[in-house]
């Protein structure tokens, strides 16, 4: 009887330093977007503590320009910040929901500078001016405008 009580034990311990393992494995990334704090998500859409989504609108002189589908995904690797499809739809989702995102981490993993040559930017956020994406903090249900102007040439 007490060798059945001794390989019990040694069972539980083992099946229980096994899930610890895998629970630990799958909150953690695996690595890195190309050089930035921006993870990638191992697991997908799994294992999430935090998933909000903001609604981007890009306007070059009052023309709207097509947000790009799949910033942020490779085959290996979804960014925390990304998209999925030409919506305008962000994605904002980490094993840690404590974590925070800007607008500008978008353009980092894009690899895309914010400001374009020969325009002016104006921010609005849910009807409100920001001075810079690097102050525009993600969060759940924002809608974004980035209005790119012309600047007259003299």
């Amino acid at each position: 009887m007490r060798i059945y009580t001794i390989v019990g034990i040694i069972l539980f311990v083992i099946i229980g330093l096994f899930a610890w393992g895998q629970f630990n494995a799958a909150q953690k990334p695996v690595s890195y977007w190309e050089s930035t704090p921006i993870a990638c998500l191992s697991n997908g859409h799994e294992n999430l503590s935090l998933h909000i989504h903001q609604e981007l609108f890009v306007l070059v002189d009052g023309v709207e320009e097509t947000v790009p589908a799949n910033i942020g995904i490779t085959p290996s690797c979804m960014a925390e910040v990304h998209t999925h499809d030409t919506t305008g739809k962000l994605h904002v989702e980490a094993t840690r929901s404590d974590k925070k995102f800007t607008l500008e981490d978008l353009f980092t993993i894009q690899h895309m500078p914010i400001e374009r040559s020969g325009y002016s930017l104006a921010i609005d956020v849910d009807g409100k001016k920001v001075s810079s994406a690097k102050e525009v903090e993600l969060r759940d249900g924002q809608r974004i405008v980035m209005a790119y102007t012309s600047v007259p040439t003299q």
